[in-house]
């Protein structure tokens, strides 16, 4: 690939990850770093993105949610964290808790810082001029 010529904002490929799922893949284009969000039923955008060597963003199985949630159970006082940790070892997931206890916005501020940091690892790795992150 050639040399890139502008900085990847790297806000917007943390929320392109989170569009990310078992039918869907992200790509950010490297001649202009748009990113192009490709449903499985696209099959010409797949394979011009293979062609044209964009580069993927991390699939769903390269994120890991229960982790993510266990990390922020760790955030809140014991009586919390343990039915959190509870769900998660149950289930791997522990979303309904987080609705139930009212935790919504907490997590989705954890959530987000979350991605911010799995995008700028991402960026890093792929060898990507990076925008400054505000944490």
């Amino acid at each position: 690939m050639g040399e890139l010529k502008w900085i990847v904002d790297v806000e917007e490929v943390a929320n392109a990850m989170k569009l990310v799922n078992e039918t869907t893949k992200c790509y950010l284009k490297p001649e202009d770093g748009s990113l192009v969000v490709v449903e499985e039923s696209m099959v010409d955008l797949q394979k011009q993105a293979e062609e044209e060597e964009w580069y993927m963003l991390p699939e769903i199985g390269d994120i890991d949610l229960a982790a993510m949630q266990l990390r922020f159970a760790y955030t809140l006082d014991m009586e919390l964290r343990g039915k959190l940790i509870s769900a998660i070892q149950e289930n791997l997931d522990c979303s309904s808790e987080i609705e139930e206890f009212d935790l919504e916005e907490a997590w989705e501020e954890f959530r987000d810082e979350q991605y911010l940091h799995i995008a700028e690892r991402w960026c890093e790795v792929s060898g990507l001029k990076l925008s400054e992150i505000e944490y």
